[in-house]
């Protein structure tokens, strides 16, 4: 798609959980009422919000294969904006992850290095991180969400050390 020369090579795009924030979801429910009141079934934009809708489940069932049971485990969510390079917590799928994780019992961490946790936006019961190496911490699992910028640059190695268990969960890849 970024080949299209109406998209162009700067847009948003990339493999994941699916798309969050407001302005894409927001366009698909407008088709679909423009379907709707001209009496056209729609279809693939039903199926589009559906999966989309089902995504935050993916960290959980993941977990829940590994462990059974959350309650009492600690899991570390690096990433809480529903895109790299805001600070908007607006419709993240992060916060649907924590609060699908914290249903579960399982006591959750945040680190974002651009979240805006003081703006009182945040509807999720986690605990915030100062960095992404405090988050590690004893933690059974990290689940990466938003791919930062640096995210890559971490020091990968030292995570895992800090880990109660090695289990990562990357989102921002095909699941």
């Amino acid at each position: 798609m970024k080949f299209d020369r109406r998209i162009g090579p700067y847009a948003y795009l990339s493999p994941g959980l699916g798309f969050a924030g407001g302005t894409l979801g927001r366009d698909i429910c407008a088709l679909q009422e423009l379907g709707r009141e001209n009496g056209c079934q729609m279809r693939l934009m039903d199926a589009v919000m559906a999966v989309n809708r089902a995504r935050a489940l993916v960290v959980k069932q993941r977990l829940l294969t590994r462990y059974k049971s959350l309650r009492g485990r600690c899991i570390g969510v690096l990433g809480l904006t529903y895109k790299p390079g805001t600070n908007t917590l607006r419709r993240s799928i992060g916060e649907e992850i924590i609060s699908g994780l914290v249903d579960e019992g399982a006591e959750v961490r945040a680190y974002d290095p651009l979240a805006d946790l003081g703006n009182g936006n945040s509807r999720s019961n986690f605990t915030g991180s100062p960095n992404p190496y405090a988050l590690a911490a004893g933690c059974d699992a990290l689940v990466l969400v938003t791919g930062w910028d640096g995210i890559l640059e971490l020091d990968w190695r030292r995570l895992r050390s800090a880990m109660r268990q090695p289990v990562f969960i990357d989102t921002p890849k095909p699941l």
